[in-house]
């Protein structure tokens, strides 16, 4: 994979529930690439998950993507706090 310069890693961590909506929007962006799992997924990583969390996504983005991304995602009219519902965390590549 050839590194772009501004991109990032995607890391979505949310509840079962709220993972086909997710998915929904990933797809309405335009997002076709991404990788969709259990919290075993993000095993090797330094995520602390809330309590609840049980799916997550992983996708490359462009610095514009990850910012619109997450702002849709939390605009989502959704029962619960957003902490209870998904955290969001990107991973800079700078090498």
């Amino acid at each position: 994979m050839v590194m772009q310069e501004g991109s990032r890693t995607l890391i979505v961590v949310c509840r079962k529930a709220f993972g086909r909506v997710i998915e929904h929007v990933l797809r309405r962006e335009g997002f076709r690439d991404f990788q969709r799992g259990d919290i075993s997924l993000a095993g090797s990583m330094a995520v602390a998950a809330g309590e609840g969390a049980s799916e997550v996504f992983v996708l490359r983005v462009d610095d514009k993507s990850a910012r619109r991304l997450a702002q849709i995602v939390r605009a989502c009219p959704a029962r619960g706090s957003a902490g209870d519902l998904l955290e969001l965390y990107t991973i800079d590549h700078e090498w």
